[in-house]
């Protein structure tokens, strides 16, 4: 939404099953919780021969200073 901090990275690499993997990966799994955290979100888009997205958004008046 506006006011969001996205990041999206992505590669055109082999990709992989996004539900083989689980949401239990340590890697995966440790920036959804801390997207969470933050009180934003995290996906993932990937396919086997495909590549793979990654895509946070943080709201941004979570990180002002008081």
């Amino acid at each position: 939404t506006e006011g969001d901090v996205r990041l999206q990275v992505e590669d055109e690499g082999y990709g992989f099953d996004v539900q083989a993997v689980g949401k239990t990966t340590n890697g995966l799994s440790i920036m959804r919780e801390r997207a969470m955290l933050l009180s934003g979100t995290f996906a993932i888009q990937s396919e086997i021969n495909q590549g793979t997205i990654l895509m946070a958004s943080i709201p941004a008046a979570q990180h002002t200073n008081s």
